[in-house]
């Protein structure tokens, strides 16, 4: 009985975390109803499961339709209508919009969800590392983080690309030291 009332006050404590987790789980599964989503998802996952393993190629897909759904869940934030992600093999994802943001602003912050909701994904997959101690889940996790670290790259079309636009120049100055300054205590490139 008294583990129940831990459970129990755990669950009270936590309630806006737990009603935030299940409102993105309805929005994850959304995009399940879309045909051709699913179809550039098998072709995804068994052309990297050919390479990789059928489970690691599966891990992947998830871990980048949740990266794209972040992308998503800021586009209906913002009321600009988009439409599910299409998987392209060997490359990735992507989110068609129906519009373009209003501002650099908008824009940076639908840009910086994929990449926020990808870690999400990368951090799952290392809890569930650490408590198997199954290398699959820690090849997805490093796999993961290293996708989303390489999305926000301030280059063109990719997601650190848009969240850079609304920095001023010395805003970018100080995220290129604070780079700097993270390659020096790491030693990742």
């Amino acid at each position: 009985l008294a583990a129940l009332g831990a459970l129990g006050l755990f669950i009270w404590k936590f309630k806006f975390l737990l009603a935030g987790v299940l409102s993105k789980g309805k929005l994850l599964l959304l995009g399940f109803s879309n045909v051709n989503m699913l179809k550039s998802m098998a072709l995804f996952v068994a052309i990297a499961g050919s390479e990789w393993g059928w489970a690691f190629g599966l891990g992947l897909v998830v871990s980048i339709y949740i990266h794209e759904m972040g992308h998503v869940a800021s586009l209906v934030r913002h009321g600009i209508p988009a439409e599910p992600p299409m998987f392209v093999p060997g490359l990735g994802a992507f989110v068609r919009l129906k519009q373009s943001p209003a501002n650099k602003t908008e824009d940076a912050a639908i840009g910086l969800a994929g990449p926020v909701w990808g870690l999400a994904a990368a951090v799952v997959c290392a809890i569930v590392w650490y408590a198997t101690g199954s290398s699959i889940w820690g090849s997805l996790a490093k796999f993961g983080a290293l996708i989303n670290l390489f999305n926000l790259v301030p280059f063109w079309q990719l997601d650190g690309g848009r969240g850079v636009k609304p920095l001023t120049r010395g805003q970018r100055g100080v995220l290129l030291g604070v780079c700097g300054l993270c390659y020096l205590f790491t030693q990742v490139s």
